[in-house]
């Protein structure tokens, strides 16, 4: 909690400078850099024995840097976390959906064998400043690619903490038992 604080304190300009303003509230973005790259570089390297390729994006999380069409938002904005626009969350959304879809299309043209995609979610919308559904904590977006298209054992109403389970048991013969779809406010 203190480095969070802190580093909240920084990014709203309480502490510090711009240039320390500006190495905070870029972080996620380079991250997202990084891994989009790295998740590309991985997923056409040929190998002999099958590989996991996992990636975290920090995307749409706040602060929300692009416009749908990619166009950078101003530092001011992207410094007011419990004053966003919602808007501008929609607007990050739209961009980064076209960023994800890309990355897909990416893996799937330069994979060596035809590749197995999930995209999961590990929440949906929340913003602890904002009063908004709860349930919108929860939705999350659970999709997923198999080159044999049978998707048989996947439901529209599946949770992460079955995803797996079930992709083992459809693809590799396995027979793990589903857990109870659900999910925990941590917020409360």
């Amino acid at each position: 909690r203190l480095a969070r604080d802190i580093r909240s304190g920084i990014a709203e300009g309480k502490f510090g400078t711009v240039a320390w303003q500006q190495k905070i509230i870029y972080e996620h973005l380079h991250f997202n850099d990084d891994i989009f790259e790295l998740t590309r570089t991985l997923s056409a390297q040929k190998t002999v024995e099958p590989k996991f390729v996992y990636a975290h994006l920090m995307i749409p999380h706040h602060p929300y840097y692009f416009d749908s069409k990619g166009d950078s938002l101003p530092l001011k904005k992207l410094l007011r976390f419990k004053n966003t626009d919602s808007n501008d969350y929609i607007e990050y959304l739209k961009y980064g959906n076209k960023k994800i879809m890309q990355l897909v299309d990416d893996i799937l043209a330069s994979s060596p064998t035809p590749p197995v995609i999930m995209l999961l979610s590990d929440h949906g919308f929340r913003h602890p400043a904002k009063t908004t559904d709860r349930k919108y904590d929860f939705m999350n977006l659970n999709a997923i690619y198999l080159p044999r298209k049978n998707y048989s054992q996947f439901n529209d109403s599946i949770t992460n903490v079955n995803h797996f389970r079930v992709f083992f048991n459809s693809c590799f013969n396995q027979h793990l038992t589903l857990l109870k779809d659900s999910t925990v406010d941590l917020w409360d």
